[in-house]
């Protein structure tokens, strides 16, 4: 009984240093670093996040996420206050795809500007070969996205009056 109590215990011990290591050393220095310079390569803009976070029954919570635009002032294009997603990691170890069967964004922030010359700024964000390479040898599956409290402000200059128009999503 006694043996089996000190192994619960090393266990639970290992699983809580686990735990706060993640959360307190990995998430916020290495993966933040590599999930900003892998966003950042997928798409072709500078990508930042404030806080990366994991818990166990939740998953992934990111916060303060920031894609700007590709001019020296370096002008947030969309912002997102929180998203949360989850990876289906028996698949990652089986079949290298990572699968994220849902991502929830909680109040993103989107600014679509058409140019005088017709072409959106935005334009190259969905540009396939951004996404055709996967990220380091896996494959990305990202099965439903969810958007809680959104909006989009969209300015068109293509026109002799500009024109200007705010969205929102509750």
């Amino acid at each position: 009984r006694k043996r089996i109590f000190f192994i619960l215990l090393f266990l639970i011990m290992l699983g809580s240093i686990s735990y706060f290591y993640v959360n307190n050393i990995f998430l916020p220095v290495k993966a933040k670093k590599y999930a900003e310079e892998t966003a950042s390569q997928l798409l072709n803009r500078p990508v930042e996040f404030d806080k990366l976070h994991f818990e166990l029954f939740s998953g992934f919570t990111t916060s303060g996420i920031r894609i700007y635009d590709n001019s020296p002032e370096r002008k947030p294009v969309i912002s997102i206050a929180r998203a949360r997603f989850n990876v289906m990691w028996h698949e990652i170890l089986r079949t290298k795809n990572i699968i994220i069967p849902s991502l929830t964004i909680i109040q993103p922030k989107v600014q679509i500007i058409k140019e005088t010359d017709g072409t959106y700024d935005l334009a190259d964000l969905w540009q396939a070969n951004n996404l055709g390479a996967g990220i380091g040898g896996y494959n990305l599956f990202l099965r439903k996205i969810i958007i809680r409290q959104g909006s989009m402000n969209y300015i068109d200059r293509s026109t002799e009056l500009p024109f200007q128009e705010l969205l929102a999503v509750p």
